[in-house]
């Protein structure tokens, strides 16, 4: 009977653990916070570099999100919306050329559901996704890149990054 209590104990114990283990490990945050945004991420992402106005996280997969946000210039807010996502896509294109572009299109982004453009980007080895958000006069840039065969199994992990951003 002694015997039977202690295994019983044992496993109750075991499973506990984990559980604990398990809630840690995906459901404690972290938090970052700048003028630009807020974000919130899990344990499963880890901050490698952290600025004033910017945000890079990686995880175990060599996943990366960068997050950078930008005050507009005075003669770029003149611009509408399109031109400008247009000249910051095209920058990010120039400094990745080794990306294709293969999808682009509206979304939106946040516990606020902001409106913002997303672009899909690929190569042999990875797969990027580039999101804009513009909110007053702030731009947000973020950078969601993968290597090809975990990129559809780390986008769920992004898009809870994602969905917690505040501007």
């Amino acid at each position: 009977m002694i015997k039977k209590n202690f295994l019983f104990v044992t496993i109750i114990s075991f499973i506990f653990v984990f559980i604990i283990y398990i809630f840690y490990n995906n459901f404690i945050l972290n938090f970052y916070s700048c003028s630009y945004f807020k974000i919130d991420f899990n344990k499963e992402w880890k901050a490698t570099e952290k600025g004033k106005n910017y945000l890079k996280l990686k995880n175990k997969k060599n996943g990366t999100i960068e997050i950078i946000g930008k005050v507009i210039e005075n003669d770029e807010l003149k611009k509408n919306i399109d031109e400008i996502y247009y000249d910051y896509e095209e920058d990010f294109r120039n400094d990745n050329k080794d990306l294709k572009l293969i999808n682009y299109g509206e979304t939106t982004i946040g516990k606020k559901y902001l409106k913002a453009y997303e672009y899909f980007y690929e190569n042999n080895t990875k797969n990027t996704q580039l999101i804009l958000i513009k909110e007053k006069n702030k731009i947000i840039q973020i950078v969601y890149s993968s290597e090809t065969q975990f990129f559809e199994i780390d986008i769920e992990s992004f898009n809870n990054v994602l969905n917690s951003l505040e501007v």
